[in-house]
């Protein structure tokens, strides 16, 4: 091939440079979307058999649409999930998968790309992160299995009630920065690791290598979780109002300063303060469970680490 290059007259370099990337969308957002990727309709939902995502090709599904694949569903594009998407055939992904909505894997996921979740993912197969990243904003539950071979961050709440199997191949691993609940079992074999101020409970076991705690002050663990909050705010995720995420950061806020004053006794009480807005938010319906279920366990945490009075 570079022999052949030689023969180009260097006259066509910038021409061929200046050639745009084509890219293609393709929105399921109704019947006459689905039956043009192939698929069946049946009131809100398409299913396909043996689709793929070429290379520069966008799928993006809809809110309200349900896009259900009963045998292969190869991404080597990219798949923007906005709605609900249920996988009951083998999935591997070489490009970027992106959920906003409800993600199912039911069979066998082998993500080589990125997937990145802001909503909830289920996965009750395999999930067999070959090389790729996963990465978690939101909520993640697995109820059967997780082998990572590539890296999973969490920065929201991952419900773990089946397996997870974190092998040692040197650039592999599991960072924690929001809160891990697990009820299974993890094989560590490997780096995992939770950062400052970030969560690690439940009834499960860790096999292997401990879980890491990196070295942390109650300081910087209540500054980690004021930009959480405010992350769920207006400017972020838009799940709480300007009103409500002011008062929740006043409580952070009031808590800091009162451990600044070698007073963790009050710092305690605030953020005690802080766990019961939470909950009644949640109990509002203006707070995802998932999201107050992670805030209460970084409280919880905080108040762990925090000095004796």
């Amino acid at each position: 091939m570079k022999l052949i290059l030689k023969f180009f007259s260097v006259a066509l370099l910038p021409a061929l440079a200046a050639v745009p990337a084509v890219a293609v969308e393709h929105v399921l957002d109704g019947e006459a979307s689905c039956l043009a990727l192939g698929g069946a309709w049946d009131a809100g939902t398409c299913r396909v058999h043996n689709y793929s995502i070429p290379f520069g090709t966008t799928l993006i599904v809809m809110p309200g649409i349900t896009l259900v694949s009963e045998s292969y569903f190869t991404v080597s594009g990219a798949l923007v999930n906005h709605g609900t998407f249920i996988g009951y055939g083998i999935i591997p992904n070489y490009g970027p998968i992106t959920n906003t909505g409800t993600f199912w894997n039911r069979a066998w996921l082998h993500p080589e790309g990125p997937i990145d979740n802001h909503g909830v993912f289920e996965n009750e197969g395999l999930l067999d992160v070959c090389v790729g990243v996963v990465r978690n904003h939101a909520y993640f539950h697995n109820a059967d299995t997780i082998e990572n071979w590539g890296v999973i961050e969490n920065d929201g709440l991952l419900v773990n009630d089946g397996y997870i199997h974190n092998p040692d191949l040197g650039f592999t691993g599991i960072t924690n920065r929001g809160a891990v609940e697990n009820n299974g079992m993890v094989d560590n074999e490997g780096i995992l690791l939770c950062t400052c101020g970030a969560a690690w409970y439940g009834s499960g076991s860790v096999w292997g290598n401990p879980v890491e705690f990196a070295p942390c002050d109650a300081g910087p663990a209540i500054e980690g979780l004021t930009a959480s909050v405010i992350e769920l705010g207006p400017l972020g995720k838009a799940c709480l109002s300007k009103t409500e995420v002011i008062s929740l950061i006043q409580d952070l806020g009031r808590a800091g300063k009162r451990l600044a004053m070698g007073r963790p006794d009050l710092a305690v009480a605030l953020l005690e303060s802080f766990v019961g807005q939470v909950c009644r938010l949640v109990a509002g319906g203006k707070l995802p469970a998932y999201a107050g279920q992670e805030l209460v366990a970084r409280a919880d945490r905080i108040i762990g680490i925090l000095p004796a009075p």
